[in-house]
């Protein structure tokens, strides 16, 4: 029985150090990803993409950013662009198409992204988006936080090439830097969602009279809690 009783603690011993080692591999590989993506947002965080301009094989991509960016009164100068190249997105029947241009410093395309209000307010570039470049993982933890919309997030953005999500315009925007925000969101508002509805059905108390009869106007009573 000593000896079973042995086999089980080593049993028990090598388990614990099997997980413990399994929670380091899966920390180790959690930050080579954070690293990765740091290392992507890095080179993209002076990019940004141009969507629904029309396509002129007459022009390259940068000269095209520049005859854009005069339209709506940016004009960037041709020293300020270190790369720009179209994304061949277009057809036959639809000419338009994205571009994504390099700016050589954050200032520059600053200058640039502030042209977005201005937009809306001509007919020929309205139908025109201008964004931050996103790197793969970022775009792909943009893509995870519109999830928070289902919990009556209205806005999810991003600016400056990080994630922000926004209850309504009044609120102050959240920072989204991993899918553990997002999930730790989603539950925080499940719990409370789950919390209110068992409040909200509890059966509100009846007071009776001296004489014994039942008074179900009651106002006294604390209504049921509402997390917000």
């Amino acid at each position: 029985f000593d000896e079973v009783l042995k086999g089980i603690s080593e049993n028990k011993k090598k388990i614990e150090r099997i997980e413990k080692e399994n929670q380091n591999l899966k920390m180790e590989v959690k930050n080579l990803k954070d690293s990765m993506k740091f290392l992507n947002d890095q080179r993209v965080k002076n990019d940004c993409i141009i969507s629904g301009i029309n396509y002129d094989s007459e022009k390259n991509a940068a000269q095209a950013v520049i005859e854009f960016s005069k339209t709506v009164g940016a004009d960037i100068p041709k020293e300020s662009i270190d790369d720009a190249y179209y994304l061949r997105n277009k057809t036959q029947t639809n000419p338009k198409t994205s571009l994504v241009v390099k700016f050589i410093s954050k200032s520059a395309k600053d200058t640039f992204m502030a042209v977005k209000p201005q937009l809306k307010k001509k007919e020929e570039t309205k139908s025109i988006y201008v964004n931050d470049f996103l790197s793969k993982e970022s775009m792909h933890l943009l893509n995870y936080a519109r999830s928070l919309k289902s919990i009556g997030f209205e806005r999810v953005y991003s600016h400056s090439g990080r994630i922000f999500a926004k209850k309504n315009e009044i609120t102050k925007p959240r920072l989204i830097r991993s899918e553990e925000d997002v999930n730790t969101i989603l539950l925080d508002a499940t719990t409370s969602r789950q919390y209110s509805r068992r409040v909200s059905q509890k059966p509100v108390p009846v007071l009776h009279d001296s004489d014994g009869s039942e008074d179900e106007t009651q106002s006294q009573f604390i209504s049921p809690v509402t997390i917000n």
